[in-house]
């Protein structure tokens, strides 16, 4: 650098106004490039010395000459914590020295730093405090990402015999249905809806909760070709309304139901201990006692229904035929609750049981009362005269129950006989019950 002495300017150009370096002194450059424009530069103060313009320097932008070793002087103590915000004021980063911070964090000219009444400035405390709190939060984030992917695993490893969707994304109960429909009716369905898919899917359970609804179905069947013969109110071939009705259900369920009759009533006819009296029912053939089950059992079912038809309108013989076939296949589901072990670990009864839980149970039997009171009730029956339905359909199902507590009793379980016979037994009870409220004028 050239001085104001020998003319010239930093290149040494000609002409160069030489008056802008008057007063230069090459003996104080401290070796700061850093010089205000215009005028002598002051010379900065020795380290350690106080700062002038006293601390708000910083605010009018003036420069200090610090000089190398002033600048390594300061410490990390002497300046302000940058990494966090104090309520707004920034830390200056051009221009002027660096105040240093008040005990509290605050520069002691910082503008706007100071705490309203009644407030706190921030302490190292409560910055330590709060970022215990952010990891606590990333903590608990950390483990739900875990949970999830945990929960996302084992689902994968799941087998799919045991989820409530099959393939597809098809509902169980929609899957069960057309097994439903070609176990427990003549209905023929393909290879492929056959039971073993029931055994290899595990929808024996959800075929069973179907079992009511195509009851009520079969019933509905048999009541229209009852109506050939019968007319209503006694008029017509009565008789003959009853035997098509009770003949249509026991063609349209292959007579599963009155096997399974005859099957348990030789069996525990025998008297036999319960894997003698388990081996009784699995043969083909048919014992004095199935015979007399079997006959007892129709006869008492056509005279239930020809007393209906003597006595109701087609209307109400509707809604009780209706509701007496689900009634017994209520009963089947009570059989599959989860108290009644299956008898052998083989067959129909062992898929089943302990399938239906006692909300699914309960929905059906209260859905089935009201429904069948309110229909009754808009056949030209009273409400209170049409309570006697859900009363006859109590009766049957109280029969069904003890024909299956005496059979857990025997056999140490149930098998699929004692399906069919329980819903032949409660639907004669409450066709029955049906009967005797007819004679005393209930109904």
């Amino acid at each position: 650098m050239t001085t104001p002495d020998g003319g010239g300017g930093p290149g040494d150009e000609p002409g160069y106004p030489n008056e802008r370096y008057a007063g230069f002194d090459p003996g104080d450059d401290t070796g700061n490039y850093t010089q205000p424009l215009g005028g002598a530069a002051p010379r900065g103060p020795a380290p350690g010395a106080p700062i002038p313009g006293g601390g708000d320097s910083w605010r009018r932008g003036d420069v200090e000459d610090v000089g190398v070793e002033g600048l390594l002087s300061y410490g990390d103590q002497d300046l302000p914590d940058q990494r966090q915000s104090r309520r707004g004021w920034k830390v200056p980063t051009s221009g002027g020295h660096r105040a240093r911070p008040r005990a509290d964090g605050y520069p002691a000219d910082a503008p706007g730093t100071q705490p309203r009444s009644g407030q706190r400035p921030p302490t190292q405390a409560t910055a330590a405090f709060g970022r215990r709190v952010g990891d606590g939060v990333g903590w608990v984030r950390e483990r739900a990402a875990g949970g999830v992917t945990a929960l996302r695993g084992r689902r994968a490893e799941t087998p799919a015999a045991s989820r409530r969707r099959g393939a597809g994304g098809e509902p169980a109960a929609l899957r069960a249905l057309p097994l439903a429909v070609g176990m427990f009716t003549v209905i023929p369905l393909p290879a492929s809806r056959s039971g073993r898919d029931a055994v290899d899917t595990g929808l024996a359970g959800w075929a069973l909760r179907w079992l009511p609804v195509l009851g009520g179905l079969l019933a509905l069947v048999g009541w229209a070709v009852s109506l050939i013969f019968w007319r209503g109110y006694g008029t017509g071939a009565g008789f003959l309304g009853a035997v098509a009705w009770v003949g249509v259900m026991a063609l349209l369920t292959r007579g599963l139901h009155l096997d399974g009759l005859a099957d348990l009533a030789d069996g525990l006819g025998s008297r036999r201990p319960a894997e003698e009296a388990l081996t009784i029912m699995r043969r083909s053939d048919i014992g004095p006692f199935g015979v007399t089950s079997l006959i007892a059992v129709l006869l008492l079912q056509l005279g239930g229904v020809l007393t209906v038809m003597a006595s109701a309108s087609r209307a109400q013989g509707l809604v009780v035929l209706v509701v007496a076939a689900v009634a017994g296949r209520l009963a089947a589901l009570d059989a599959a609750r989860p108290a009644v072990p299956p008898a052998r670990p083989g067959g129909f009864g062992a898929l089943v049981a302990g399938t239906a839980p006692a909300a699914v149970r309960a929905a059906a039997v209260g859905a089935t009362l009201l429904l069948g009171w309110l229909l009754l009730a808009l056949t030209s029956t009273s409400l209170a005269r049409a309570l006697w339905l859900p009363f006859a359909v109590l009766v049957g199902l109280a029969a069904g129950r003890l024909v299956t507590w005496h059979t857990v009793r025997r056999l140490d379980g149930i098998t699929g006989d004692v399906f069919g016979a329980v819903i032949e037994i409660t639907t004669t009870v409450t066709l029955l019950a049906v009967g005797a409220i007819i004679a005393w004028g209930g109904i």
